[in-house]
């Protein structure tokens, strides 16, 4: 079922999930071992699957609704989710070094509504494996556990510090006539990035047919959506990412075309 991060192949898996696989286990050891850099070895991890035939992955979703996603945003996602895990085996050995009797888990703006409530917070040992724990392996979960001593470790939050993060994250900022709170503004704010790499992309493809029409309608669109993306990320308070709007293969030449077109509809 789910392809991420650092999980056994399993058997019934084709060769090629196999190779996608060892790949993700290879970058996320790079990343966490400190070798490379983190958007380094995205990019070239992306990169070296594509040019194998590969441009999304499917998934099974172990029974549930079949989907697949794009290649980069499933290499994006199976990299965090194995640093992720290895965080966790970490955070366990060490705190077994020292007798660790608690975790508290980190705290972070924009945190989904259902991880609101033991963010920032200290737990027993027990309590951490048996309620909070499965939490930190949903999707796209940007929560750390940190082995504690309680009633000895200091936590890093306050309550009142908490209770001000939980209150801006409850803020709602209006774009459009939408209003979105912190947690819904970044996932908004994904699905943006994501269509501004689909049309990107396109535009690569259309160009390599040799389709200059084609290709410079999907370099107006990927300049509209680009658009669109700063103007909510500036609405929303958000910090743009210019990592995660590009593609492998985006020429310069593209870029450059783009570039004068979102200058030319600014102006507009």
């Amino acid at each position: 079922g789910d392809i991420s991060g650092v999980k056994i192949v399993p058997p019934h898996w084709k060769p090629l999930a196999q190779y996608y696989q060892s790949t993700i286990d290879y970058a996320t050891l790079q990343i966490r071992t400190g070798v490379a850099d983190y958007h380094k070895t995205i990019r070239n991890t992306v990169r070296l699957l594509s040019d194998k035939g590969l441009s999304f992955i499917e998934y099974d979703n172990e029974g549930k609704r079949y989907y697949r996603r794009r290649l980069d945003s499933s290499v994006r996602n199976a990299v965090n989710g194995g640093l992720q895990r290895l965080s966790k085996a970490q955070a366990e050995v060490v705190g077994a070094q020292f007798d660790a009797d608690g975790m508290e888990i980190s705290a972070h703006m924009g945190a989904r509504e259902s991880h609101q409530w033991f963010q920032g917070q200290q737990f027993p040992m027990a309590e951490y494996h048996s309620q909070i724990s499965a939490y930190l392996d949903e999707y796209n979960c940007y929560h750390r556990a940190f082995p504690i001593r309680l009633g000895m470790s200091e936590p890093a939050y306050s309550k009142e510090e908490l209770a001000e993060l939980r209150e801006r994250d409850a803020e709602v900022n209006y774009y459009e006539g939408r209003g979105y709170n912190a947690y819904q503004a970044r996932q908004q704010q994904r699905k943006l990035e994501t269509r501004i790499r689909t049309w990107k992309d396109r535009a690569v493809l259309y160009g390599r047919e040799g389709d200059k029409k084609a290709e410079q309608a999907a370099i107006i669109r990927a300049s509209e959506v680009n658009r669109h993306y700063t103007q909510f990320s500036a609405a929303m308070g958000l910090p743009i990412k210019p990592n995660l709007r590009t593609t492998i293969n985006y020429s310069r030449s593209q870029a450059a075309r783009m570039g004068a077109i979102t200058r030319r509809l600014n102006a507009e």
